[in-house]
């Protein structure tokens, strides 16, 4: 599913997040790396709720991750998350693909309350202590925004360190562009440490 979902990000998401940061003219803080990171985020997320590779929920996390901040037409609050969920169902219908997955990943743009939700809100969190999110680092992280692993601190810690890691080895300008995921693969910071 992983590798259906990047053919499309590569072939045509990336270049709809780069027209509208280009459009809108954004500061690149919710953009190819912080997309990019959110879908590694994910993946990890994924792994350890047990969530197949070969599920259709991972391709529905995914689609919807790509686009969660498409929408935005400014990098402060998200107002746009009903224009957000209107492109995927948009981009997700020009697909041959099941109809639940396109209603299901446009839904999970306003976080219904299901895990798949749960783990886009977490990965979207955990991105917020990038550069230019004004929110001080590993040290401003706030705990309390995360849903996933509350009663399990070692692993919540353990995903914030991961984090933090793949945020310092990406927030270079270098990793500003449309090939920012194949990047981060060619890494392989993909996999769980």
């Amino acid at each position: 599913m992983l590798q259906y979902f990047i053919e499309h990000y590569y072939s045509d998401i990336s270049e709809k997040i780069e027209q509208q940061q280009i459009t809108y003219g954004l500061a690149r803080i919710h953009s190819h790396r912080h997309i990019s990171r959110c879908i590694i985020y994910a993946d990890w997320y994924a792994n350890l709720l047990g969530i197949s590779e070969c599920s259709v929920d991972r391709l529905k996390l995914f689609f919807a991750i790509a686009f969660h901040d498409i929408g935005r037409e400014g990098e402060l609050e998200d107002v746009r998350e009903s224009k957000s969920r209107q492109i995927c169902n948009d981009y997700l219908k020009t697909l041959i693909i099941d109809k639940t997955i396109v209603n299901n990943s446009e839904d999970l743009i306003i976080y219904n309350n299901i895990i798949l939700s749960h783990i886009l809100h977490d990965v979207d969190c955990l991105d917020i202590m990038r550069s230019g999110a004004g929110r001080g680092g590993i040290m401003g992280f706030d705990r309390n925004y995360l849903i996933l692993f509350r009663e399990n601190t070692f692993m919540q810690e353990k995903m914030i360190s991961n984090a933090w890691d793949l945020i310092s080895l990406t927030d270079g300008d270098s990793f500003e562009n449309k090939d920012c995921l194949k990047r981060i693969f060619e890494l392989k910071l993909n996999e769980w440490k």
